[in-house]
């Protein structure tokens, strides 16, 4: 039987492995049309409504640099609106055009058929234990 410390290391070549190929496959199905970094934003955008950039920028943890650029990339593209806010005109508030919702919808199906298609080698036993494996190795990162 293999250690802890083994066992460890091929967990975290598996999960470079998953994630490398999730970010492909996601690239494939997403045409070109946009990135995985902008389709978690406009999903972010989906959820939580108009945001302040800052507030998003605190959310992911990046720099309101970094949040400007995708901003810019996005209203290019039509997928987001940035304007003023009435209440403060100091203040920018960016959130989904109606073509950001649109993407998104389409995408998100996309997704769901890949996801779908992924474990579909797996029983529904083995999805609920691979959820709640999940969910108590992120629940871990709570704890520290």
């Amino acid at each position: 039987m293999e250690n802890r410390e083994e066992l460890i290391t091929e967990i975290d070549l598996l999960t470079i492995q998953m994630n490398k190929r999730f970010k492909q496959a996601m690239t494939e199905l997403f045409k070109g049309e946009l990135t995985l970094t902008e389709y978690i934003f406009l999903k972010y955008l989906l959820n939580n409504g108009p945001s302040r950039p800052s507030d998003a920028a605190a959310v992911f943890e990046v720099s309101l640099a970094h949040v400007t650029s995708m901003c810019d990339r996005l209203v290019k593209k039509s997928l987001i609106y940035r304007e003023r806010t009435e209440a403060d005109r100091r203040t920018i508030e960016i959130g989904l055009s109606e073509e950001g919702k649109a993407i998104i919808e389409k995408f998100t199906k996309i997704k769901r058929e890949f996801l779908t298609t992924l474990y579909q080698d797996l029983s529904d036993e083995e999805l609920t234990q691979l959820i709640f494996i999940m969910k108590k190795v992120n629940d871990s990162f709570e704890k520290r």
